[in-house]
């Protein structure tokens, strides 16, 4: 059986980049998905940061004991990433000790890449 999409959602946030989530039914599991796609307009578009970079530097990454999601294709374009989708918040959360839990863990994955 072909994989299907059977649910896509737009997320909120974003200037240059759109953000969905999308579910796929591949038979014998869901699977949760994010496409990031350039916009069109926005800071980021046109300038040396593309979709094409950034999934490059995701999979540069790679191995190295970083939390980061799969990428599992690159539009032909270059214009938009399917990626793994991981749990977590984008927002930034009002407690302080939540914060302070994000800003650790930041920092210990930052300190486990090996210098470039």
């Amino acid at each position: 059986m072909r994989a299907r999409v059977v649910e896509m959602a737009l997320l909120d946030g974003g200037k240059s980049r759109s953000l969905y989530r999308a579910v796929v039914d591949r038979g014998t599991e869901r699977v949760e998905l994010i496409v990031r796609q350039d916009v069109g307009h926005g800071p980021q578009h046109g300038t040396a940061f593309t979709m094409a970079r950034e999934a490059a530097v995701l999979c540069a990454l790679d191995g190295l004991g970083v939390r980061l999601p799969k990428i599992y294709a690159l539009a032909p374009d270059g214009d938009a990433i399917l990626m793994q989708r991981l749990d977590g918040v984008a927002a930034i959360p009002e407690s302080r000790q939540q914060r302070d839990q994000i800003i650790a863990s930041f920092c210990r994955n930052l300190a486990a890449l090996p210098i470039l």
